[in-house]
């Protein structure tokens, strides 16, 4: 088999299933002499380095469910929320939906970057950078009051 998947759309799939409560199983199909074929071991290189920076979004998590612009994940002591955002704002202005916790701070998951939690007529969202840091999945941490 040489439809390898990209290493964006795992990255999509793992939040998604941590999302929801799931396990992601990876088959990487290892050839006859037992030896991992070069685009497989790429793609899990960068998926070790994307878990690297964000594994705390996805590990021994609970499930909380989709958002317009990807998928959120809270840990198991219910402090933090962790937007896992797939579809980057155009206007600089990441709406949080409708959190079960108020919100009240957040940080880019990677670089610990602080980002502004701004109430705007009503709705809570977060200041994000122009660009998107992870063009596969960049993670806010959100930490919310109890």
């Amino acid at each position: 088999d040489e439809r390898w998947k990209p290493t964006g759309e795992m990255i999509r799939h793992l939040s998604q299933c941590a999302s929801l409560g799931g396990n992601y199983l990876l088959n990487i199909g290892p050839k006859s002499d037992g030896s991992i074929p070069a685009p497989a071991l790429r793609s899990l290189r960068e998926l070790g380095d994307w878990m690297t920076a964000n594994k705390a979004s996805v590990q021994n998590t609970a499930r909380l469910g989709q958002a317009p612009w990807g998928w959120w994940t809270r840990n198991k002591d219910d402090t933090t929320r962790y937007a896992h955002v797939h579809r980057w704002s155009d206007n600089e202005l990441l709406p949080l939906g409708v959190p079960d916790k108020l919100p009240k701070s957040a940080i880019l998951l990677k670089t610990g970057q602080a980002l502004a939690v701004i109430l705007h007529e009503g709705k809570w969202y977060i200041r994000v950078p122009k660009a998107a840091p992870d063009a596969w999945d960049t993670v806010i941490a959100v930490r919310n009051t109890l």
